[in-house]
C-alpha cells in the first residue's frame, strides 16, 4: 500500500458485472476530502481484516471527479483471493482508500498537441473512462481517440458506453477484436491460436493508421492495460509508425494475462 498518513473511507453502493468476468463497483464515501485527477489510482483494502496485505489492490479510478462522493472502480475477475471476496461484497462493504495518486494525466490543452489518442488494452480502458467522462462533462474541446483491444464484444468493458462516446462531438472509438466469432470447431483452436495473434496485430497496425490520418501532425498517446499488451502497442508506435517516446505515455496493469 502506498504510505500515506490519510485515509478516506468508502462504502459499496452496488456492485454489477460489465463484461465477461468484469465486475464494477460504485463506492459512496463517506464525509469529504477525496479529490482526485482523471487518470489517477487508489489503494483500496476491506476495512476490519486480520490479514490486510491479502485484502488490498491498487485501481485505478474509472470514475470522473465531477461524480465525487460517489467512486468507481472495475476490475478483471481473476480468481485471486481478493478478487473473490471483492465478488462476494455486498451494499454496505466498508473500504479504505488512500490518497489517489499517479502521473497518467493529459496535460494542459494547449501544449503543442493535436489530440489525444487513448489505446486500451482489456480493462486498461478503466482511466480513459475518467478521462472522457469528465472531458464530455465539461464540454472541453479537442479531439480524443479511443482504441480498444479486447478479444470480442462479451469482453469488452464499458461497451455501452464506448457506443454512446463515438456519438459525442470530439471522441473517436475504435474497437479492435481479436478473436472471431465462429470458434465452434475446438479441434481448431491450437491452430488458430498463432493466427489470431497475427491477425490482431494486423488489426491494431491497421487501426492505428486510420487514427493517425485524422489525428493531426502531434498526438499525444497514452496506453494503458497489461504489461504484455501496453509494451506491444508502444513497440508498434515506435516502431511501424515511427512515432517518438516523448509522444507515449504508459500505465501498466499487473496481475492480469493477454486481452
Amino acid at each position: 500500500m502506498a504510505e500515506s498518513h490519510e485515509s478516506f473511507s468508502a462504502l459499496l453502493a452496488r456492485a454489477s458485472l460489465i463484461a465477461s468476468r468484469t465486475l464494477f463497483l460504485e463506492l459512496d464515501l463517506q464525509g469529504s476530502g477525496l479529490s482526485f485527477q482523471p487518470g489517477q489510482a487508489t489503494t483500496l483494502t476491506f476495512k476490519n481484516t486480520e490479514s490486510a496485505g491479502d485484502l488490498t489492490r491498487t485501481f485505478s479510478l474509472c470514475s470522473a471527479p465531477y461524480e465525487i462522493p460517489r467512486i468507481g472502480i472495475a476490475t478483471r475477475l481473476t480468481g485471486s483471493v481478493f478478487k473473490e471476496r471483492l465478488e462476494r461484497s455486498r451494499p454496505g462493504q466498508e473500504f479504505i482508500l488512500t490518497p489517489p495518486f499517479g502521473d497518467f494525466i493529459p496535460p494542459a490543452r494547449l501544449r503543442g498537441h493535436s489530440s489525444w489518442v487513448f489505446m486500451a488494452g482489456g480493462i486498461g480502458i478503466t482511466p480513459f473512462r475518467s478521462l472522457i467522462r469528465e472531458h464530455l462533462h465539461k464540454k472541453d474541446p479537442g479531439t480524443n481517440f479511443l482504441m480498444t483491444v479486447n478479444r470480442s464484444e462479451e469482453d469488452t468493458p464499458f461497451l455501452p458506453e464506448c457506443r454512446q462516446w463515438a456519438l459525442a462531438p470530439g471522441i473517436s472509438w475504435y474497437p479492435v477484436l481479436s478473436q472471431e466469432k465462429d470458434r465452434s470447431d475446438a479441434s481448431a483452436l491450437p491452430e488458430k491460436s498463432g493466427q489470431d495473434s497475427q491477425n490482431r496485430q494486423e488489426r491494431i497496425a491497421a487501426t492505428i493508421e486510420q487514427i493517425l490520418e485524422k489525428a493531426g501532425m502531434n498526438p499525444l498517446f497514452f496506453i494503458a492495460g497489461p504489461p504484455g499488451m501496453v509494451d506491444s502497442l508502444e513497440q508498434t508506435l515506435l516502431g511501424q509508425f515511427l512515432i517518438s517516446s516523448e509522444q507515449i505515455r504508459t500505465d501498466l496493469f499487473f496481475g492480469y494475462g493477454p486481452h
